[in-house]
């Protein structure tokens, strides 16, 4: 599990991070933290499913090979630090439910060339 009442299932073949639930992920401490550990090196893409209210803080950190990933209308919270050192991320389209993001969540994503934000953010803390 990766929350409360949310699970995740990696797909070895098209090296997709699947997240599926309902409501909000965990917060972890440190990348190292995540249950999908193992296959950081792998994964290529995150798939967050609708339910999913908050991405956690630290979730997908360091996830050095990520291309892209796809964020749910149900969300509405992004952690402190969720994608930091993402340096192959090039896509991701934040949803407009989206009403904050955290400290450092995008931080040294360097790839990613052209970002628009929700119309409901109304948080977005420092080194964003």
């Amino acid at each position: 599990s990766c929350g409360a009442s949310s699970v995740w299932n990696f797909d070895t073949e098209t090296g997709t991070l699947y997240i599926s639930g309902t409501g909000a992920m965990e917060d972890y401490a440190y990348e190292a933290d995540v249950p999908w550990h193992h296959h950081k090196n792998d994964i290529v893409k995150v798939s967050v499913s609708e339910g999913i209210t908050h991405v956690g803080d630290n979730a997908f950190r360091r996830l050095e090979n990520l291309l892209s990933v796809k964020l749910p209308t149900s969300l509405e919270t992004i952690g402190d630090k969720t994608f930091a050192y993402c340096y192959t991320l090039r896509e991701i389209s934040i949803p407009n439910t989206v009403k904050a993001i955290g400290e450092s969540a995008f931080y040294y994503c360097k790839a990613i060339t052209d970002v628009t934000l929700p119309s409901a953010l109304t948080v977005v803390e420092k080194d964003c």
